[in-house]
């Protein structure tokens, strides 16, 4: 039986799961001035325990403070820290803990660890390819929220469809939700960032992670390299269902060394497991 979705009964239903929380949209939207951003990003630390702690934690441990000095002022254990990777735990930590609770703890791990599996990878690539690596390792985390926003309001449904094409290779993961919502978890993504506000290359890397020919997605360089992001964790995790629809644009836009990239996978995996390790998921 179907469920048909559309954009009036997703901002419906929208209530049901959290919005972004509102310290990972000012991060986000703070400038690179590193000077204007350190008191700025204290401040906003400040307003959430959790965050603050963990920044402290990080801001005592060897590999950011061989000295041993024991650390105890926010502005000082972010200057320690830097700005980028900052943003990117207090954007990490504020999303696992406001979407937490959504989905059962097993569950809502493997979501998460994929999530950061695939901003780990978006990270490393943007580096190499001269791209924004924030706004990357952003998408990473935020590109399966539609997955999670379906698993949470029709759990049987979502289940069933998983079922059906993780049990028949022939059909693909979008094919499966589809035929079961009409829609399927990346256009729910995509629909839930516009309710979000969020800016449009980050919606339509919501919406064309998953790829397909060159008239079915954007050409943006941060929609293509979140696609990338997801084709390339796939295929290092020995998917069993890997993406149906990998795009050409990924060579046209961002002409990728394909003889270096094996080069990458060792620095994705170990940031995704420091990243892992710094904003553990329940359960994980």
């Amino acid at each position: 039986m179907t469920t048909t979705l559309d954009r009036e009964r997703i901002a419906s239903l929208s209530r049901n799961i959290p919005a972004l929380p509102e310290i990972a949209l000012k991060v986000l939207d703070l400038s690179h001035d590193e000077d204007a951003n350190l008191h700025l990003l204290a401040d906003h630390a400040r307003n959430d325990p959790v965050i603050a702690a963990m920044l402290l934690g990080l801001a005592n441990t060897p590999q950011v403070n061989p000295s041993g000095r024991p650390v105890r002022e926010l502005y000082h254990a972010i200057s320690m820290i830097g700005l980028s990777r900052v943003r990117q735990v207090v954007v990490s930590v504020s999303l696992r803990g406001a979407f937490g609770g959504l989905l059962p703890e097993r569950a809502y791990a493997a979501y998460w660890n994929h999530c950061i599996d695939v901003a780990s990878g978006a990270q490393v690539l943007a580096g190499h390819m001269g791209l924004p690596a924030e706004q990357a390792h952003f998408c990473g985390l935020v590109h399966d929220v539609g997955k999670l926003w379906l698993a949470h309001n029709f759990p049987d449904a979502f289940a069933e469809a998983t079922a059906r094409w993780q049990e028949n290779p022939e059909i693909s993961e979008v094919r499966a939700e589809i035929d079961a919502f009409g829609m399927d978890h990346a256009t729910v993504g995509a629909l839930l960032g516009e309710l979000w506000s969020l800016p449009e290359p980050i919606r339509l890397a919501l919406r064309d992670h998953h790829g397909g020919g060159p008239d079915a997605m954007s050409d943006d360089p941060l929609v293509v390299l979140t696609h990338f992001a997801e084709v390339t964790t796939q295929a290092l995790h020995g998917d069993r269902h890997p993406l149906h629809a990998v795009s050409p644009l990924i060579d046209s836009v961002l002409r990728p060394d394909w003889e270096h990239l094996p080069q990458l996978f060792g620095e994705m995996e170990a940031l995704a497991r420091l990243n892992r390790a710094l904003v553990r998921a329940p359960g994980a």
